[in-house]
């Protein structure tokens, strides 16, 4: 009885600690009103862009604004951006009141990644030109929830 009982409190441990695990949406908003070019680096670490942690995906701001991007995410079609396999770079045209999400990561609870899977971002627009990379670029992502957007305006 006393081992059905320690099996018991580790199962429901392990459900416990299964339950507070999540993903973490990392990626690009467009509030800027005019189209904006994203283009990032797959890291060396990282799996292949097939792989569903990689593959970018999209949504309008209303509906990301609203379920705090939680809901409504739309795989991009091929034909919808750029990848050079080569050098694992990514190009994508982001309209007006959309935002892309170009990674999710296994969350961490501390905020930091330290296999994070892209190596560079920079984001052009009519307003200039942001960019960033580095180990620890991750963390100009502003958070919201369980998600990471940087926004251009």
């Amino acid at each position: 009885m006393k081992q059905f009982a320690v099996l018991l409190i580790v199962v429901v441990y392990g459900l416990f600690l299964a339950a507070c695990t999540y993903v973490a949406r990392f990626g690009v908003a467009n509030r800027s009103g005019e189209p904006l070019e994203v283009e990032y680096v797959i890291a060396p670490n990282a799996a292949a862009p097939d792989d569903p942690a990689v593959a970018p995906f999209k949504i309008n701001l209303v509906d990301f604004d609203s379920w705090n991007g939680q809901t409504n995410w739309r795989r991009m079609l091929p034909d919808e951006y750029v990848y050079d396999k080569e050098s694992r770079r990514f190009l994508i045209r982001l309209q007006p009141d959309e935002a892309v999400q170009i990674v999710e990561e296994p969350a961490s609870g501390e905020d930091r990644y330290p296999n994070f899977k892209i190596a560079s971002l920079r984001i052009r627009g009519v307003h200039g030109a942001i960019e960033y990379a580095g180990a620890d670029f991750y963390r100009q992502f502003d958070k919201s929830g369980f998600n990471y957007f940087v926004g251009y305006r």
